[in-house]
């Protein structure tokens, strides 16, 4: 058996079990449960449970002739785009031949992409959001559906309440201007020969301003031809949803208050449109909050069901936005997909009420993983469940998802392809009955190691085919050592599927929630491969991969961990072999957007380099002009809080005189930035501010990983061999093909490099137990990211484990990042980057106390447990608090650190939102002098020490959510600081490190 797959300390996890922890799994993992045995390993307690009771369309007359389904798209996610490595997934039928040649956010061809997948989902149209801004936006979707051939489909407009409003109310004019451009559209959905308006931010008014407004729409338009539909007053629902919670059942008073907010939108518009779920979590469960759905089928729906049937609102409209989950990498705040037990348990109670219309939330999201849309985690499976229940709303029997081969079982499996010890594994073994299989099939999930030897299997299955429903298994991740790497297959009255997703469990990182979802219909079938990665140097691989799928290739790509290292057909290219690749990107607070940016970028030292922009989601790259007299280019365009990045390629064999020179030409207060192409070899990083009154700043890095989605292969063979770079320790491989047809395959995973075989013990939170744990683990995959105290690096800090957690001075504005979305006003202006200095021989760094700060990227400061240890000389007033550290964006991470009155202070952020912890811990900070300052959490109890004076204090929570972190300080005041908020940091910091474990 593989040693790196599954570590064999089984006698110890044996000995943990034996003392009464079985009886405990069984119980937190419910009655139905067994034990799973790992050969030469650990044996684990399982939960099964059955999910096969069937939906049923409910008995209610509907006003449209059948349920219309739609789904939310967003025009700015095309199919050309770069999704790589800022995103965790990406659209399935991607295609760089449909991006323009001047930057667009969609085009005809790859709306057509889109188009032709809904049709197959067995849905109506698309709803977009529009305001008076967008109306033209109507006209042109209605273009580009005749144009894909796809004129079956309709367009539902989405008014926003929240980009048409003013002071005193919505905007009459904005929502004419809509209701209008629909009334004249043959694209418009209609009901009962009525526009349908759905909207959105509704709640924003209370009942008597929606009375007013719509018949001020109506006078405006002269006509009553359209149906708007508003939402309930959330502040009353949640309210009742909250008493429903703690007392079991709602009083009568109670009820009358929800009927009272359901009849204030009934009364005021054409018809109703709700989301039934409800998002809750349970502070010592699972991370992601879980979608609720009793309040809604206990009191919702029946009520809505006997409002409808009176007389005066039997001519109301009805429709519900349907949710599968939200999986935000960037926020932390994340609702799970359950498998797709979300999804289908919504669907199940909304059609009890036979509803209108449905809106599918959404197709295309990429950053929140709303996505309806086929995409290379979730191939077609939210798809086809859409499809099956559309039929089933229309009256129809099932059938195949379009282009399926039905030889193949009409099975699925789902699963997280990451986890960190602690937390709960949940696979889901989904059957969507298609109308051809009868027969009950006979199906066993088992794992396999990196070496591909059946190291477990759960006992064989039963399934009926023709019910939609799933077994689903939940197991403790805690008896699997950190660095276990296992791959799921099933097998099939005796036939065997593979070509699954890895998936891995690392030792303290998590921030991927996401399942991938894998239809057995999906899965590629090679008909002959082989394939091997071994590692050549340290950080270097060669690879290889010959096969034959019989149907062409959109892309064969290595995926180190859960990232696209290399694809083929790109070495032409990005040139990793011959040349230094670069990525230079600029950001700048939003205060400080620069239009028009005239941007000079040049090679010294160095001839044969090579440029190209970055096609980033929403970002306009420009288009390059060549110098004439240097090797570089020339754009022109707007430079904002997003990242606008371009690639430089140097060749290797001139690096040692290479310099990037970056410029913004004619423009007041920049000044410019210099990277010696060597130093950027030796450090991976670097980063300079160009303003330092708006902190319009680059940062350039050195890449090993494709940059760019990779043009389709459009051949069944390939014969595939190269070398790769990359920075992880210890990373797993594995090759991934995907068909211009949509379907995917798996390699086995690789792990070229031996692990020590040195082990440590880690306190994680066992999310079955609800408790603290431990969980062995290779120390060597545990991070230790010291952070290196060198100029050379200019406003960015390297850390000694892994690039992802390398650290900026200053910035930290894009998306989620701990300064994104602050307006002027809220940080004093300025370069927000602390100065380097020496002192006593040594680098530091020097911070102004007005707004200097460093950002640090999600989970450099774990969820997990952690030890943080820094030296600093502050210089603060003892009458006002200065603020250390903060595991905190807007929202709260968990730790933050204060001075205040001479002495060390904490706060936490935690999951349960009833406490919010405050640690006065007394220990004397000198001030103006050197202080070495430790802090340490194991799940039991916080550990503070300050030069050398140590103070205990129990403590078991867990982090809100995951963040970025920061030292120096945030413009937002956080618990415990009193009514003066903390000062930015002032002094110096000369080290700073973070441990995912603790002592």
């Amino acid at each position: 058996m593989g040693r790196l797959s599954l570590r064999v300390s089984c006698r110890m996890r044996l000995c943990i079990f034996a003392v009464g922890v079985w009886a405990g799994l069984l119980s937190a993992l419910g009655a139905d449960s067994g034990l799973l045995v790992f050969a030469n390993g650990p044996e684990i307690a399982y939960s099964r449970s059955a999910h096969f009771d069937q939906p049923v369309v409910g008995t209610r007359p509907r006003l449209a002739k059948e349920t219309l389904l739609y789904a939310e798209f967003l025009v700015k996610y095309g199919m050309f785009q770069d999704y790589l490595h800022y995103w965790i997934d990406r659209p399935l039928f991607w295609n760089r031949a449909t991006r323009p040649e001047k930057f667009a956010y969609e085009t005809p061809a790859s709306f057509g992409v889109h188009g032709a997948q809904l049709v197959r989902y067995g849905l109506d149209g698309f709803d977009i959001f529009v305001n008076k801004r967008q109306v033209s936006t109507l006209s042109r979707l209605d273009g580009w559906f005749a144009a894909a051939g796809t004129a079956q489909l309709n367009v539902l407009p989405i008014v926003s309440y929240g980009e048409a409003v003013d002071k005193s109310g919505p905007d009459v004019k904005a929502f004419a201007a809509v209701v209008r451009e629909m009334q004249g559209s043959p694209r418009a959905t209609r009901i009962n020969g009525k526009v349908l308006v759905p909207t959105y931010n509704y709640r924003m008014f209370k009942a008597a301003q929606h009375r007013q407004f719509y018949a001020d729409l109506v006078r405006e338009l002269g006509n009553s031809d359209f149906v708007l539909c508003g939402d309930i007053d959330m502040a009353v629902l949640r309210r009742l949803q909250e008493a429903f919670h703690q007392q079991g059942a709602l009083t009568a008073q109670q009820q009358t208050e929800l009927e009272q907010a359901l009849r204030d939108v009934l009364d005021a518009v054409g018809g109703i449109q709700l989301s039934a779920t409800e998002k809750r979590r349970n502070p010592k469960g699972q991370y992601c909050s879980y979608y609720d759905l009793s309040f809604f089928d206990a009191y919702t729906a029946p009520m809505i069901a006997r409002l409808l049937s009176l007389p005066e609102y039997r001519e109301k409209v009805l429709g519900f936005y349907v949710h599968q989950g939200y999986v935000n990498h960037f926020t932390g705040h994340d609702h799970s997909e359950e498998g797709t037990f979300t999804l289908r348990s919504n669907l199940a109670s909304v059609m009890r009420l036979n509803p209108d219309y449905l809106i599918f939330f959404e197709w295309n999201e990429v950053n929140e993983n709303t996505m309806f849309q086929p995409t290379v985690w979730g191939g077609t499976l939210a798809g086809r469940i859409l499809r099956w229940h559309s039929r089933l709303m229309k009256g129809l029997p099932p059938d195949p998802f379009p282009g399926d081969d039905t030889s193949v079982p009409p099975l699925a499996l789902t699963y997280r392809a990451t986890a960190k010890c602690g937390e709960l594994l949940h696979f889901e073994v989904l059957n969507v009955p298609d109308g051809v299989w009868t027969k009950p099939m006979s199906v066993q999930l088992s794992f396999s190691d990196v070496d591909g030897q059946t190291v477990a299997a759960f006992p064989p299955e039963t399934i009926d085919p023709s019910k939609l429903g799933s077994v689903d298994y939940r197991l403790p991740s805690t008896a699997l050592p950190g660095g276990t790497v296992l791959v799921p297959s099933l097998t099939v009255d005796g036939k065997a599927y593979a070509g699954f997703s890895p998936l891995r469990i690392d030792p303290s990182v998590s921030f991927v929630y996401k399942t991938v979802r894998h239809s057995l219909r999906d899965l590629a079938k090679p008909q002959r491969v082989t394939a091997e990665v071994k590692a050549k140097d340290k950080g270097v691989y060669d690879y290889s991969l010959q096969a034959d799928f019989g149907e062409p290739l959109a892309s064969v790509e290595l995926i180190e961990n859960e990232n696209e290292q290399s694809a083929c057909g790109t070495e032409g290219e990005f040139d990793f072999t011959s040349n230094v690749v670069v990525r230079l990107a600029f950001t700048v607070p939003r205060d400080g957007a620069v239009r028009g940016g005239n941007l000079r970028v040049a090679v010294s030292g160095a001839s044969g380099c090579r440029f190209a922009p970055l096609w980033l989601a929403n970002v306009d790259a420009g288009r390059l002009t060549p110098l004439k007299d240097a090797e570089g280019f020339r754009v022109r365009t707007l430079f904002w809080t997003q990242e606008t990045a371009y690639i430089i390629q140097v060749p290797k064999s001139q690096i040692g005189s290479a310099k990037i020179v970056v410029e913004l030409e004619k423009q007041t207060g920049f000044t410019p930035a210099v990277f010696a192409v060597k130093d950027l070899v030796d450090q991976g990083i670097a980063g300079a501010v160009m303003n330092a009154n708006t902190s319009f700043r680059v940062d350039a890095r050195r890449i090993f990983d494709v940059p760019s989605l990779p043009p389709q292969l459009g051949t069944a063979t390939v014969n595939w061999r190269g070398t790769t770079e990359t920075r992880t320790p210890y990373p797993v491989f594995h090759f991934r093909a995907i068909t211009t047809s949509g379907r995917l395959w798996r390699s086995r995973p690789f792990r070229p490099d031996a692990l020590p075989a040195v082990d440590t013990t880690v306190p994680v939170w066992d999310e079955v137990l609800e408790r603290p744990s431990t969980a062995q683990t290779p120390g060597a995959l545990v991070p230790v990211l010291d952070y290196q105290f060198d100029p050379t690096a200019g406003a960015a800090l390297v850390n000694g484990h892994q690039p992802f957690f390398n650290a900026h001075l200053g910035g930290g504005i894009f998306y989620c990042e701990a300064y994104s979305g602050i307006d002027k006003g809220r940080i004093a202006p300025g370069c927000r980057v602390p100065a380097w200095r020496q002192e006593e021989g040594r680098w530091c760094l020097a911070f102004d106390g007005v707004n200097d700060y460093i950002n640090f990227p999600r989970e450099a400061f774990p969820q997990a447990a952690f030890t943080l240890e820094m030296e600093v000389k502050p210089q603060y007033d003892p009458a006002k608090p200065m603020t250390l550290f903060r595991h905190f964006s807007w929202i709260r991470g968990s730790l933050s650190l204060f001075i205040r009155e001479g002495e060390l202070f904490a706060t936490w952020g935690d999951r349960d939102l009833t406490r919010e912890p405050k640690f006065t811990t007394g220990l004397k900070v000198n001030n103006g002098e050197w202080n070495e300052i430790f802090v340490s959490y194991d799940f039991r109890e916080l550990v503070f020490r300050v030069n050398g004076v140590e103070k205990r204090m129990p403590w078991v929570g867990r982090a809100y959510a995951f963040k970025p972190a920061i030292f120096g300080g945030h413009d937002k005041t956080e618990l415990g600081t009193g009514k003066v908020p903390p000062s930015y940091f002032k002094g110096l910091l000369r080290r700073f490190t973070i441990r995912h474990n603790a002592p």
